[in-house]
């Protein structure tokens, strides 16, 4: 047997073994996986001064209105980003244990059925905090959640979805971390410094690994702080605080979907539609009644108004589509031709039918693309339609299926506060394991014998 010491690292090595004795101290540490270090990061400097709080765009007010604006007033970005929320939960959070896992990646769950986890999300309404908490995030990038402890400080009684245009985070220590959020109704108007009666201060776990901010360096919970918050977000890019909505590449085109109803609104508002000119001819009524030029302007005026209403009923209206019209006429003295003592000219409609269409759907499609959702899902994808290439139910039950695969990531930011109550709460010490599933419903074809079957 030899020993070898390298810097606080010990070798023993013999015949048959080597071990390796890492020594505590501030080179050699045991590896913990709850130790208390931050990554390096390279120092932050902030463009807004004067405020303890980052600023989300230029009026601290992006998510409330520009975002807003667009959320509010166009349409597929709208119903698009709701199907999203609503087919990444499926049914809801469900605490899940993995029993086996097959060689080709096919797991065995087993489901974990307590009172006492059931009773919590279903105080907590967690179905629909999970809705919520992803469709902030897919349409501002962000999401927020708010926690409250019990009174012991060594549970978790409550969790609730934050709006997230209501949130700004504190800015950064040196080493990059952000210790609190500012919360408030008033942004961009009363809310102008932390210090203001209309902003909340709360607590902000460890973005990346929130259990980290709640145990000691040998793993056991500490005292909870009385309420806190988790936050998670979109990728940042050259940028220090607020993540860009996927959506936002393409706000440009978001312009156009609305522009173009506000178009069709002023145009069929403020059109002057007319469909045929009648011109009659001066001899028309000297034919048609006897003594015309005896008669007084009243007379004329009456008899030709009778005479107009007798047109308008004739060419108006489906019962009288394909009729003919037989006029007299006359003959011109000096070409010796005949002319129509009434002559009927169709005006061409200026405006055409589906004018503007094809733009509004090529920026549909646009916003679609920037949110990898797939245009059958919104029932825009029929046959004949100008979105083109219905392929019916197999296209819709594809594309479903699709989406409830590559919402992954937005399914994470609700299990990531969901497992921090567990650890908290002791569910995973009750149940090693234990994960979160969000199970749904697989449409089928018909020739399966069910309209849907399940799937986690």
């Amino acid at each position: 047997m030899s020993i070898l010491d390298k810097g606080g690292v010990t070798f023993i090595t013999g015949t048959k073994a080597a071990a390796i004795v890492m020594m505590n101290g501030t080179e050699g540490a045991v590896y913990s996986p709850t130790a208390q270090k931050d990554f390096t990061d390279p120092p932050k400097q902030d463009a807004d001064q004067g405020t303890e709080f980052a600023k989300w765009g230029a009026s601290n007010n992006q998510p409330n209105k520009e975002y807003a604006r667009y959320l509010e007033n166009t349409g597929v970005l709208s119903s698009g980003t709701d199907i999203i929320s609503r087919i990444s939960i499926g049914r809801g959070p469900m605490p899940v244990r993995v029993v086996s896992r097959d060689p080709d990646g096919t797991e065995q769950l087993e489901t974990i059925d307590d009172p006492d986890i059931q009773q919590w999300l279903t105080d907590n309404n967690i179905t629909t905090f999970a809705q919520e908490t992803i469709l902030d995030v897919v349409q501002t990038g962000h999401c927020f959640s708010q926690l409250l402890a019990n009174r012991a400080r060594n549970h978790i009684n409550r969790i609730r979805r934050t709006d997230a245009s209501l949130c700004r985070f504190e800015k950064r220590k040196k080493g990059g971390a952000i210790d609190n959020i500012y919360i408030s109704h008033e942004w961009g108007s009363k809310a102008t410094s932390a210090d203001s009666e209309y902003v909340k201060k709360v607590p902000l776990l460890d973005i990346d690994n929130p259990l980290m901010s709640l145990v000691d360096e040998d793993g056991q919970l500490k005292a909870l702080p009385a309420e806190f918050a988790i936050a998670s977000h979109y990728r940042l890019y050259n940028r220090q605080y607020y993540a860009l909505p996927l959506w936002y590449t393409v706000r440009k085109w978001c312009d156009i979907s609305m522009g173009v109803p506000e178009m069709k609104a002023y145009m069929f508002n403020n059109q002057m539609t007319i469909k045929y000119v009648i011109q009659i001819d001066e001899q028309y009524w000297i034919s048609r009644w006897k003594g015309w030029n005896g008669l007084t302007d009243a007379e004329q005026a009456s008899r030709r108004e009778t005479v107009l209403k007798e047109f308008d009923e004739w060419l108006s209206g489906n019962e009288n589509a394909y009729k003919s019209l037989i006029t007299p006429t006359r003959t011109n003295v000096a070409t010796g031709a005949a002319e129509p003592l009434v002559k009927i000219e169709v005006l061409e409609d200026k405006i055409k039918e589906g004018k503007l269409l094809p733009d509004n759907a090529a920026a549909d499609s646009q916003i679609l693309f920037a949110l990898a959702l797939n245009p059958a899902l919104l029932g825009v994808d029929m046959p004949g339609g100008m979105y083109g290439g219905g392929k019916g139910g197999s296209n819709i039950r594809e594309a479903f299926l699709v989406q409830i695969l590559i919402r992954e990531v937005e399914r994470a930011f609700v299990a990531k506060p969901l497992n921090v109550v567990a650890r908290v709460n002791g569910w995973t010490k009750k149940h090693p394991g234990l994960q979160w599933r969000f199970p749904n419903h697989y449409l089928t074809t018909l020739d399966t014998g069910k309209n849907a079957k399940p799937i986690m």
